[in-house]
Parts: structure tokens; sequence; C-alpha cells
């Protein structure tokens, strides 16, 4: 997860302003993410925007978030930003893609 996670979400706000939150549940996750942060900062001279933090609870979105990109096919963001960024996954990560 850690992984897709740096590589897909962490990565788009490196350098910037905004702060993208990783909860983690045990201390291995918490050292995984943290050793990733780590070797992306050194590796690339570069400040990751990411903040580890404890899982406490999970908060299910409001109903216009749930299929927001299936009911909204034409939102600039879904063009711009979702589309390429799930296609960048999909080429990197096909292997976990349920076919439904």
């Amino acid at each position: 997860f850690f992984v897709i996670f740096f590589s897909m979400v962490c990565c788009s706000t490196i350098g910037g302003s905004k702060k993208v939150a990783q909860p983690t549940k045990t201390n291995v996750e918490r050292t995984i993410a943290n050793n990733k942060i780590i070797y992306l900062e050194k590796e690339f001279s570069l400040n990751v925007a990411a903040e580890l933090y404890p899982f406490q609870k999970f908060w299910i979105g409001e109903d216009y978030h749930q299929d927001y990109k299936k009911n909204n096919k034409n939102n600039i963001y879904i063009i711009k930003v979702s589309n390429p960024r799930f296609e960048k996954f999909s080429n990197q990560f096909n292997h976990l893609i349920e076919n439904n």
C-alpha cells in the first residue's frame, strides 16, 4: 500500500504547501512509511508533503462523494487529474486491479 501511496498520491504534492495525511495502524506500517519518506527526500533532494499519524477512525464520505467519478465524468478535475492518475496507477499496478 505504501508503495502505491507514495508513488501515486504523495509524490504529486512533493514540495508543495498541500499536506497529505497518511494514517498508519501499526508500528511496522509507520516505520515502512517513514523510511520511504526518508528515502525520497534523500534520493531526490525533496521535501515530501506527507504527515504520518496513528489511524483512529474511518469516516464514510457523504452521499455526493460516492461514485463521484462515475457521476461527474465531465468534471475538469476528473478529466485533468483523476483520469491521468488512475491511468498511471493502472500501468504500474495493473495486477492489483480487479476486472469487474
